[in-house]
């Protein structure tokens, strides 16, 4: 797939700013899990607890709202604590966004209260009690109460998890777009690799996951010996199986030599052997000891031998 156009990229951010504004987006819940807070928000909310905030007025932590997550929303009083890193005022981009931000929660009624994380760990108790004041002052002013059920947010009948998908489901569709592609053409993983664009050890995983008796491998010889193995119930059973594989071939060989017109008693029988069983002269009496030592005991010249 090639890039995506300016156009295009425009009609995809129309929509999601309109799916945002009417909280169509799944997965918009409260997300109550520490764990995904970042430092400054982990320090900021330890605070607010030990000052009792949290006793005296009721906090949502990224409470989703027309298109935009408040850090810390005080519901009583409708005011949004955003507690900013570096990258707020890193680029006119961000500060831009966060102004229009700020103008759509206003214009909502709510009051939205930064907090400069750079600021805030090198004096934090100054900067702490500036948002108090603030939290006080806007109470003061303010004589209205909020409920969470006057906070317009779209409720999800389903959980998160149920929406996205698992990440067993998502290997399955991968696994599945793989043997799609997998025609008896295809000879190896690698060349499958380079159609489907899927890293090879993505696709042997896989291979392993979905398809345990390894019907696919099987029509393949370029495949890794750890694949291979999965074949068989052990490691063990794997190269006895291959060994047997081999000295079956070599049998063919042996019948060649006893059969061919070479003198072996004369100096030179190497060289003429080695063709005839396909090996290298310097692999012959390795492979004259395993598959015809008697033969070669009896009958072959030796050079060494021949000194006396």
């Amino acid at each position: 797939m090639g890039p995506v156009s300016n156009e295009t990229k425009k009609k995809i951010s129309a929509t999601m700013k309109k799916k945002w504004l009417n909280g169509e987006l799944k997965g918009w819940v409260i997300n109550y899990d520490k764990t995904r807070m970042s430092y400054p928000e982990k320090v900021l909310d330890s605070l607010l607890r030990e000052n009792g905030i949290y006793d005296k007025y009721r906090i949502e932590r990224k409470l989703p709202y027309k298109g935009y997550f408040l850090d810390f929303a005080i519901i009583d009083l409708k005011i949004d604590i955003e507690m900013d890193g570096g990258q707020h005022y890193n680029s006119d981009k961000a500060k831009q966004h966060d102004r229009k931000r700020n103008e759509f929660l206003n214009g909502n009624g709510w009051g939205v209260y930064r907090i400069n994380w750079n600021d805030f760990k090198f004096h934090q108790s100054a900067e702490f009690s500036n948002l108090l004041k603030f939290i006080k002052d806007y109470e003061s002013m303010s004589n209205k109460y909020y409920e969470i059920t006057d906070v317009i947010i779209k409720k999800i009948t389903k959980s998160r998890k149920e929406y996205l998908f698992s990440f067993e489901e998502k290997m399955r569709v991968k696994y599945n777009f793989i043997m799609a592609h997998a025609t008896l053409e295809i000879v190896s993983i690698d060349q499958l690799s380079k159609i489907c664009k899927i890293p090879s050890c993505t696709i042997r995983r896989l291979i392993r996951k979905f398809d345990p008796e390894n019907t696919i491998l099987t029509r393949w010889q370029s495949r890794p010996t750890k694949i291979r193995c999965r074949l068989y119930d052990s490691q063990k059973e794997y190269f006895d199986s291959v060994r047997e594989q081999y000295e079956k071939k070599q049998r063919v060989f042996v019948q060649s030599a006893r059969d061919s017109s070479i003198d072996f008693s004369k100096f030179g029988w190497v060289k003429k052997l080695a063709p005839i069983i396909n090996q290298k002269p310097q692999k012959v009496k390795k492979w004259m000891l395993r598959f015809m030592p008697e033969f070669y005991s009896e009958k072959c010249f030796k050079k060494n031998a021949s000194i006396v």
